[in-house]
């Protein structure tokens, strides 16, 4: 392969030396392109645990009803599985075994009703990041 050198590049003497460039430069272009693809499926995928990871944690575990005096009445969003000994919660799928937690987080939200509405903020947040 020759080369005719012109002050600022390098010029191929043939066509299909010309064309031979072309082809090896758009075949670089397109292994860059492939390999930035996959680490952005890669990355989304990594954030897209990260936040369901986030959205279980903050997940109040818990509704939220109005009786008819306009009182708060907080239900445990945990439902037993059938034909398992765990409790999964309806809103964020996690899962325990012991009905112990659940009944202090509820009595909690009784005695402190705001840190029920903080919590629900915070699961509401993360929950519409992870509908995008």
């Amino acid at each position: 392969m020759k080369l005719i050198a012109t002050p600022n590049m390098f010029i191929p003497e043939t066509f299909l030396e010309f064309a031979g460039s072309v082809l090896l430069v758009a075949l670089s272009i397109i292994a860059v392109r492939f390999a930035i693809t996959l680490d952005l499926v890669a990355w989304r995928k990594e954030t897209r645990r990260q936040l369901e990871h986030k959205m279980r944690l903050s997940c109040p575990h818990a509704i939220v009803e109005y009786d008819g005096n306009d009182r708060e009445v907080f239900h445990s969003c945990f439902v037993l599985q059938p034909g398992t000994s765990e409790y999964q919660c309806c809103l964020c799928d996690t899962k325990t075994k012991s009905v112990g937690p659940i009944q202090f987080l509820m009595q909690q939200y009784v005695e402190n009703p705001e840190l029920y509405y903080e919590q629900q903020s915070r699961f509401r947040r993360i929950y519409r990041k992870l509908l995008r």
